[in-house]
C-alpha cells in the first residue's frame, strides 16, 4: 500500500472515530433528564398535558420517629417520540380525595423507566422497567392523564415491587365544567376518556391561544431561577458525610418546597437557614433538632425545614453530632 493510501486510510478512520465520539454526546444530551413542572390550573399549552399518580407503600418497616413512609418517590419517564427522559418527584400523602400534585408533562406515549424511594432504613429501593413488566402511558393535549394507584411493597434487599391499578378520576374544579383550562380526564395506559372538562372546546382554543374577536386571554409568563445549597458538617464524623449527603438530596424537594410555598407570600425572602442536630443510631433520625440562625429568618419556613428534617432516614451506626445551613437564592 502507497505512503498516501495509507494517509487517506489513517484520515478516514480518524473521521470515522470523530463521528462515532460526536454521535455518542449528542445521544448523551438527548437523555439528559429534564424535571417535570408543577400545574397549577393554567391553560397548556398546544403540545403539552398533566397527569397525576397516588402511591400507596405498604410492608415498609416502621421507624422510631414515625410509622409512615414520607419519603418522596422518584419517577423516571421516557418519551417515546422525543426520546427524553423526565424525572416527577412525587410527594406520599393520603390517596383519597383531589391529587396531591399534577406535573405538567409534553403529550404523547411514555415508558416509565424507573421509580425509586429511600425507606424508612435509609436503603434506596428501586422498581426497573424490563421485558417482562415494561409499562407506556399517554399525555393527552390539553388533558390530564390518571396513572392510577400504585401499591409499592419492598423486594429484596433493595428492590420494591409494584401493582398497578387504574382508578377512577378524582380531578375536580368548583367552577362549570364549560370554563375549564382541562379538556378531558383520561385513562393513562388505555387512552380512554374518564371525565370530560371544557372539552372539543380546550384543544381548539389552544391552536390560537384561546382567544377569539370576543374575547382575548392574556397570558403573562416569567421564569424564577431558585438556588438552594446546602453544607454538612459532621466533625469528627466527616467520613460518613456521603452516606448522610445522599439522604438529604433525596428530600430536596421537599426542603425547596419549604421555601418555594413561602415565596407565594414573601417575594423577597432569600438567605441561609442554619440547624444543628444529632443523629440518632437508635432510630436512624435526626434528633435534637435546632435552629441556629441564619439570615433567611422567617418562622414558617423554618419551622416547615425543621419538621422535614425530623422525619429523614439515615444509615448510620454510631450517633453523630453535626449542622447542615441550607441556602436560598432567587434570580
Amino acid at each position: 500500500m502507497s505512503f498516501l493510501r495509507k494517509q487517506i486510510c489513517k484520515m478516514m478512520l480518524i473521521l470515522v472515530a470523530g463521528f462515532v465520539l460526536i454521535s455518542s454526546v449528542a445521544q448523551a444530551q438527548k437523555t439528559v433528564p429534564f424535571t417535570a413542572a408543577p400545574w397549577k390550573g393554567e391553560f397548556f399549552t398546544p403540545k403539552q398535558g398533566g397527569l397525576y399518580v397516588k402511591m400507596l407503600p405498604k410492608d415498609f418497616a416502621a421507624s422510631g420517629q414515625t410509622k409512615f413512609l414520607t419519603a418522596n418517590v422518584q419517577l423516571t419517564v421516557y418519551n417515546l417520540l422525543t426520546k427524553r427522559l423526565y424525572i416527577v418527584s412525587h410527594s406520599l400523602g393520603d390517596v383519597e380525595g383531589f391529587p396531591r400534585e399534577i406535573w405538567k408533562l409534553t403529550s404523547g406515549k411514555y415508558e416509565i423507566r424507573s421509580v425509586e424511594l429511600v425507606d424508612m432504613a435509609g436503603q434506596k429501593r428501586r422498581w426497573v422497567s424490563g421485558p417482562s413488566n415494561r409499562r407506556t402511558f399517554v399525555v393527552p393535549r390539553q388533558s390530564i392523564a390518571n396513572l392510577g394507584l400504585w401499591t409499592l411493597k419492598p423486594f429484596g434487599k433493595d428492590k420494591m415491587s409494584i401493582k398497578f391499578e387504574m382508578i377512577p378520576n378524582s380531578y375536580t374544579e368548583t367552577s362549570r365544567k364549560s370554563d375549564s383550562s382541562v379538556a378531558a380526564v383520561v385513562d393513562a395506559f388505555s387512552g380512554l376518556i374518564q371525565e370530560r372538562f371544557g372539552g372539543k372546546k380546550v384543544v381548539e382554543g389552544s391552536d390560537d391561544g384561546y382567544s377569539s374577536n370576543k374575547q382575548i386571554r392574556a397570558t403573562i409568563t416569567f421564569t424564577r431561577q431558585i438556588s438552594m445549597f446546602y453544607a454538612l458538617n459532621l466533625f469528627r464524623h466527616n467520613y460518613v458525610a456521603q452516606e448522610v449527603s445522599n439522604v438529604l438530596v433525596v428530600y430536596d424537594p421537599n426542603i425547596r418546597r419549604c421555601f418555594t410555598d413561602r415565596l407565594e407570600e414573601k417575594d423577597d425572602l432569600r438567605g441561609d437557614v442554619k440547624f444543628t442536630f444529632l443523629l440518632s443510631k437508635a432510630t436512624g433520625t435526626m434528633n435534637k433538632v435546632k435552629n441556629t440562625g441564619g439570615t433567611a429568618s422567617d418562622p414558617t419556613l423554618v419551622r416547615c425545614m425543621y419538621l422535614e428534617l425530623g422525619q429523614m432516614q439515615f444509615p448510620i451506626k454510631e450517633n453523630i453530632v453535626g449542622e447542615v445551613t441550607y441556602t436560598f437564592d432567587v434570580k
